[in-house]
Parts: C-alpha cells; sequence; structure tokens
C-alpha cells in the first residue's frame, strides 16, 4: 500500500471549495506548515486532525484512511 495524504487534503479543499493550503489550514485551525508537511510526508496525518477533518467535513474517519491509502483491492486479482 501506499501512503498519500496528499489526496485526501485535495478532496476536503475541493469539497469545501477551498483553493490553497492556507485556507484549508485555517479551516481547520492548524498552522499552514502542519498542512505543508503532510502533504510533503513529513508528517503523520494524527488522530487529533483527522477527528478535525472529521468535524468539518462531515466524511467518515474510514473514508478518510481509505483516501490516505492505495487500496489493497487495486492489487489484488479475484
Amino acid at each position: 500500500m501506499t501512503y498519500q495524504p496528499g489526496k485526501l487534503l485535495d478532496t476536503i479543499m475541493a469539497k469545501m471549495s477551498l483553493r490553497t493550503d492556507s485556507a484549508l489550514a485555517r479551516v481547520l485551525g492548524v498552522e499552514p506548515c502542519v498542512i505543508s508537511k503532510v502533504r510533503n510526508d513529513r508528517m503523520p496525518i494524527g488522530a487529533s486532525l483527522l477527528i478535525t477533518m472529521h468535524d468539518v467535513t462531515g466524511m467518515t474517519t474510514g473514508d478518510m484512511r481509505e483516501m490516505m491509502w492505495l487500496s489493497r483491492r487495486m492489487f489484488i486479482k479475484g
């Protein structure tokens, strides 16, 4: 499986009609450097940020976790 936190960030930005990572940071109540570190795979999305994303978007934590990872189902035949 491949970790892709940027996919989740992009989905949230599209869902909320946000244009920049700074705007996303404001909505999530974090510093812009946190979004940058997550996007550049220097910091994992922790539980508190995942819960905040759920609170802001209404997306389930399971759906968000699945978005961050390429599903094994893509690689399993049958």
